[in-house]
C-alpha cells in the first residue's frame, strides 16, 4: 500500500490516492489501530472532498466518527457521524446509515446519554433489518438490551436479549449466544 501511494501521489492521481487512504484506514481499523487510522481517513476525507464525491465522503465520515469514539474523543466522533447522516440519506445508503447510527448510540452510551443511545441503536436497528444484516441486527439487540439493564428495565433487557439469542442460535455464533444466555440468567451483561 505504500508503493500505491506513492505512484498515486507521483502521478498526481488523487482518486487512486484517496481510495489507497481509505483502505488503508479500514484495515488500521480492523487492527484496532484507531489512532494509526485517523491520518489516513483525513486524508481520504479530504480527497473525496477535492473530488466532489460526496459517496466517498459519506463512507469515510462514519469511519472518521467510529475511530477518535474508540479512542474517547466523543465529541469529535459525534461531529463526524452527524455530518454523515444527511450524505448517506440523500444518497440511499441503508448500510452507511446503519453504521453511523449505531457509531452514534456507541457514542451517546458511553457519554452518559442512555436514551440518546436507545434511539440511535434503534435507529440502527430499523436500517439494518431493512437491509438483511442480521448479524449487526443481532449485536443491535444485545447493546440494546445492555442498556436496558443498566436503565433497571429488566423486561425490556430480556426481550432484547431473547431476540439477539435467537438470532444469534440461527447465524451459529455459540459466543455471542452463550453470552446472552448469561444475560438472561444474571440480568446483565456477561
Amino acid at each position: 500500500m505504500t508503493d500505491a501511494r506513492s505512484h498515486f501521489s507521483e502521478q498526481g492521481d488523487t482518486s487512486g490516492l484517496t481510495r489507497t487512504h481509505h483502505a488503508l484506514a479500514e484495515v488500521h481499523v480492523r487492527l484496532n489501530a484507531y489512532e494509526s487510522a485517523l491520518p489516513h481517513f483525513a486524508e481520504a476525507l479530504d480527497g473525496y472532498r477535492q473530488l466532489g464525491n460526496q459517496v466517498g465522503e459519506s463512507n469515510i465520515l462514519n469511519g472518521t466518527g467510529w475511530a477518535p469514539a474508540r479512542l474517547g474523543r466523543y465529541a469529535e466522533g459525534e461531529d463526524h457521524c452527524l455530518q454523515a447522516l444527511p450524505l448517506l440519506q440523500h444518497h440511499g445508503d441503508g448500510e452507511g446509515q446503519a453504521a453511523t447510527w449505531d457509531t452514534l448510540g456507541h457514542i451517546a452510551r458511553h457519554t452518559g446519554r442512555t436514551e440518546r443511545a436507545l434511539h440511535s441503536y434503534g435507529e440502527a436497528l430499523t436500517h439494518f433489518q431493512s437491509i438483511g444484516n442480521a448479524n449487526r441486527e443481532a449485536d443491535t439487540w444485545s447493546k440494546l438490551g445492555d442498556i436496558h439493564a443498566e436503565r433497571g428495565e429488566d423486561a425490556r433487557a430480556r426481550e432484547a436479549w431473547t431476540t439477539a439469542l435467537a438470532l444469534y442460535r440461527e447465524q451459529g455464533r455459540s459466543a455471542a449466544a452463550h453470552r446472552m444466555t448469561t444475560n438472561l440468567a444474571t440480568g446483565g451483561p456477561g
